[in-house]
């Protein structure tokens, strides 16, 4: 096996090999589109900003506030009695 960088040419192969291993496969003019977005060629250590859209924020809940301490108290005690036994 011998892995490559893929190009433009490699989208028929791809588009194939997406039919062949998912049920709902990318169309062949899909994986076109994703590799002619500039998000393609981002490479490691590139800087990206995203700005915040307007959406509304979510808002805590005590109750989920609560059951979060209490899962990790519950988890707490039963390391410290996991080491002791």
């Amino acid at each position: 096996m011998k892995i490559v960088n893929m190009t433009a040419l490699s989208i028929p192969d791809v588009a194939r090999l997406e039919a062949e291993c998912f049920p709902h496969p990318w169309q062949q003019d899909s994986i076109e589109e994703c590799f002619q977005n500039p998000a393609y060629y981002v490479q490691q250590n590139d800087l990206i900003y995203v700005e915040p859209n307007k959406s509304q924020s979510v808002k805590s809940s005590a109750f989920y506030t609560f059951l979060g301490a209490g899962a990790s108290i519950v988890g707490a005690i039963a390391s410290v009695v996991a080491l002791v036994f």
